[in-house]
């Protein structure tokens, strides 16, 4: 190993501030991700809303649809002032407008395929909460601060998730 790092699993932002410290010789002082959004988008959302992030890189990482379905008729079933944001990427098109289209509610705001990432970051970052496949998506959230549930599959756990209770 040109570099070494510790032989054991342990979350991927952990192991990869340690390569740099050991590069670097030098202390890195980073305790989580963060992002600052100033001057960069400003999106018309509505005022209160959860984020809803339906893709993932493989489909072994994806919840079934018909759960999202569920999930979303219990939220505007039992919170009248919260609206739903989907998003994902343009591959996930159909399933988003399959729950749109079991749905029909005009408090379900479909914006798969139309955001950039830029856009995609200032709606998470001003979402009440973020319900999601194993994406980037989280790892987002963390940056904000945002309460997440992230739909998890265990492969490789503990590199990417869940996040250890000091960030």
């Amino acid at each position: 190993h040109l570099i070494k790092t510790p032989n054991k699993i342990i979350f991927e932002f952990n192991r990869t501030k340690i390569f740099f410290e050991r590069l670097l010789t030098q202390k890195i002082d980073l305790k989580r991700p963060t992002l600052d959004l100033n001057n960069h988008v400003n999106l018309s959302l509505p005022k209160k809303y959860l984020t809803l992030f339906i893709g993932a890189t493989n489909y072994c990482r994806c919840w079934p649809i018909e759960n999202f379905v569920k999930v979303i008729e219990y939220i505007l079933a039992n919170f009248k002032d919260v609206d739903i944001l989907i998003c994902g990427g343009s591959g996930e098109l159909a399933e988003s407008n399959k729950i749109t289209k079991i749905l029909k509610n005009k408090r379900i705001h479909n914006y798969v395929g139309l955001t950039t990432l830029m856009n995609l970051i200032e709606i998470i970052s001003k979402s009440r909460m973020l319900l999601s496949n194993e994406s980037n998506a989280p790892h987002i959230a963390v940056a904000f601060e945002v309460h997440t549930i992230v739909l998890y599959n265990g492969l490789n756990f503990r590199r990417f998730a869940p996040y250890p209770k000091n960030m």
